[in-house]
């Protein structure tokens, strides 16, 4: 199986491009998908933050931008919030990175689809950050943020692993924050 079919796409101009994303104003980078996000069998039903701490965080987004709490991470309900309040988001890897997917989806072992995973062990990001595997995907990553609909955005990191991978791939110039 290819990793296309553990691809999510961003809630972005990027992957979204016949939207209007004209309020667009920050970038929110979490890590991957886990297995709420790769549930979908068709990609244009994939999504990021969807699983139970997705959950929690679009509600929290909600509450503080619309004044009502929504749990709903339906995928239309998620484009509608981004585009209505210029919230952009990224996944910093796109397919899986940890492992623990594996217990549902086998296919989406991080080590074949992308070459590393989030760790403990030999094949963490981190310790091979050097390797093709790694470059490449820090390379995509800043080819996103990079892309002109969003270079001039700030940048908010979603946990320390989507932290690592922004600042490897941009540096601390656009870099904001950890939330």
């Amino acid at each position: 199986m290819s990793a296309s079919r553990f691809y999510v796409p961003d809630l972005s101009p990027l992957d979204y491009p016949a939207l209007d994303w004209s309020r667009a104003r920050i970038v929110f980078v979490a890590e991957s998908p886990h297995v709420s996000e790769v549930t979908p069998e068709r990609m244009s039903e994939r999504r990021p933050l969807c699983g139970m701490a997705g959950k929690v965080w679009w509600k929290a987004l909600s509450e503080l931008l619309e004044g009502e709490a929504s749990d709903d991470v339906s995928l239309e309900r998620l484009l509608e919030l981004t585009q209505k309040h210029g919230v952009i988001i990224l996944n910093a890897v796109q397919v899986p990175i940890d492992s623990k997917v594996t217990r549902q989806f086998p296919d989406a072992d991080p080590i074949r689809l992308v070459g590393f995973d989030k760790g403990p062990g030999p094949n963490t990001f981190k310790k091979l950050k050097s390797t093709k595997a790694v470059r490449f995907t820090v390379n995509k990553l800043a080819e996103r943020l990079n892309a002109p609909e969003l270079a001039k955005l700030p940048v908010v990191c979603l946990g320390n692993d989507s932290e690592w991978f922004v600042k490897e791939a941009l540096g601390k110039e656009r870099f904001l924050t950890q939330v």
